[in-house]
């Protein structure tokens, strides 16, 4: 990094696999934070008026539209398995390097302190970084975005169910 000598821009080259997916989901705190709101929130939508009121016959459309819409709080900090862009290197996650430690790395409970006030996520080199979940070191392959200058990061309320809430998948 020229304007900043003594320090290095680092990627981890590596696809991950979906076995891999799979473990960082089923052991992700924010995943199972998220999950933790479903069953309540159903309940609730299922018990109200307007769903009594609908009946039985347009009580199966009614609950899969909401289950269409619903967007976990909170949002989980990885894609579900087979959505990641990692998994299909279209995505990177960058780190600062200073003599061979870390400087900033890729940890939400770190990054204003080494992302922010450090001022490394202020790039515009590359087209990001993630918006939702907040990842300043999470960047896309994005050759569309990158023509009209403007990066494509889906918003959070974009999430689907079955795209970030169940807790568990099995290989």
């Amino acid at each position: 990094m020229s304007a900043n000598p003594g320090y290095e821009l680092w990627v981890n080259p590596d696809v991950r696999s979906l076995d891999v997916q799979i473990d960082h989901w089923n052991t992700n705190a924010s995943v199972a934070a998220a999950a933790e709101g479903l069953p309540a929130a159903a309940r609730e939508h299922v018990a109200s008026p307007a769903f009594a009121a609908a009946g039985p016959g347009s009580a199966a459309r009614k609950l899969q539209s909401f289950l269409g819409a619903y967007v976990p709080v909170p949002t989980p900090t990885i894609a579900a398995p087979g959505l990641s862009r990692h998994g299909q290197m279209r995505a990177v996650d960058f780190q600062v390097h200073q003599g061979g430690r870390v400087i900033a790395g890729p940890r939400t409970s770190t990054m204003e302190a080494d992302w922010d006030a450090a001022g490394w996520s202020a790039s515009r080199q590359f087209v990001g970084p993630l918006a939702s979940p907040r990842e300043p070191w999470h960047y896309t392959y994005s050759p569309e975005a990158v023509a009209s200058a403007g990066p494509r990061v889906p918003a959070a309320s974009a999430m689907k169910i079955n795209q970030c809430i169940w807790p568990r998948i099995e290989k």
